[in-house]
């Protein structure tokens, strides 16, 4: 419901970052993807565990995660799938200096000088977890991300890196990448007002309300200021 009240014009220029946990339940996923390919120009999609899960009635015919990531992303045309494949170490783009593939073209994406984002559900850092001592689930920690994806994100060294998984709004900076996550969380916890789902301007509300403003590529381009998180 509050992905589908967002207006239907004011995004038609904007790219969207989707970190994953759309829905366990497949149907839901294709829906919510066909939603926002109406709204928005691009739509950058990354699955979480809940849209990966194959449980009685929410996987449809999906006979595994994998099957049921590609019935998912297929069900909203190749604007979702196409950019999600893009995303592996065999990216082709056409560039000035010609056609390039794999690690030429992304040397030449850093040379360029362009604001570079990457995006995973989940953690690619400890330290981007609370203490323990703030968590309702104190072994979170141990499902929340892996060391080969952190080695994965220090090698692309984006500007900004969007992740998603545990459910708290945050902004910090370490060894020069910030990372940034704005969830939409369960409906319990956008309803509940000492939810931690806060950032930016949303920290006086329980739950963002829209998607998070990250890069306005407008006059000189300019990534959002630092963010405060209410939790």
């Amino acid at each position: 419901q509050l992905m589908t009240s967002l207006s239907s014009t004011e995004y038609q220029n904007d790219v969207l970052i989707v970190a994953g946990d759309i829905s366990g339940d497949l149907s839901i996923v294709q829906a919510t993807l066909q939603n926002f390919v109406s709204k928005f120009k691009l739509v950058f999609f990354v699955p979480g565990n809940h849209d990966l899960w194959c449980k009685k009635h929410s996987g449809g015919d999906a006979n595994s995660s994998i099957d049921k990531m590609y019935k998912g992303m297929d069900a909203s045309g190749e604007r979702v799938a196409q950019y999600m494949d893009l995303l592996n170490d065999r990216a082709t783009a056409q560039t000035p200096s010609g056609r390039l593939t794999g690690k030429r073209l992304w040397q030449h994406i850093r040379d360029s000088g362009v604001p570079v984002i990457s995006y995973s559900h989940f953690l690619p850092r400890l330290e981007l977890i609370p203490e323990k001592r703030f968590l309702f689930f104190p072994h979170l920690a141990k499902a929340a991300g892996s060391r080969f994806l952190g080695e994965r994100v220090a090698r692309l060294s984006p500007d900004v890196h969007i992740f998603g998984h545990t459910h708290f709004g945050w902004d910090m900076v370490l060894d020069g990448v910030r990372y940034i996550q704005a969830a939409v969380g369960y409906p319990r916890e956008r309803n509940n007002v000492n939810s931690p789902l806060g950032i930016g301007a949303s920290t006086k509300e329980p739950a963002p309300k829209e998607p998070l403003l990250i890069f306005d590529s407008t006059g000189d381009g300019r990534f959002q200021s630092e963010l405060s998180a209410k939790w």
